[in-house]
């Protein structure tokens, strides 16, 4: 991925507890080589939802996933605001249809 924003992941689990459990836990961890840092995503008004900074670069949807589910039931892994690997590869319509999840 070239310049521009750095990858923020976004991890929704089952429960508030959950997410705790994962900023408690694995903020700190190295993952694929990066020391992330796992914080509660104050958006989120039900709580369930954490935000992970300094992903690698090369980090799949699915290690995310992976990874956030040793504590957990996780209901969404992803990347927070424009998603990698979804840039210009559909048109605005297909934006408008699943657009950013509730939460």
């Amino acid at each position: 991925v070239g310049g521009g924003m750095p990858l923020v992941g976004e991890v929704r689990y089952s429960t508030a507890e959950e997410a705790m459990q994962a900023v408690a836990h694995l903020s700190g961890t190295n993952l694929e080589g990066k020391v992330i840092s796992v914080v509660q995503d104050g958006g989120c008004r039900d709580g369930s939802r954490v935000l992970v900074f300094n992903l690698p670069d090369s980090i799949e949807r699915h290690t995310l996933q992976e990874y956030f589910s040793q504590i957990g039931t996780v209901a969404f892994a992803g990347w927070k605001g424009k998603g990698k690997g979804w840039a210009g590869k559909e048109g605005p319509s297909m934006h408008s249809k699943f657009g950013a999840a509730p939460g």
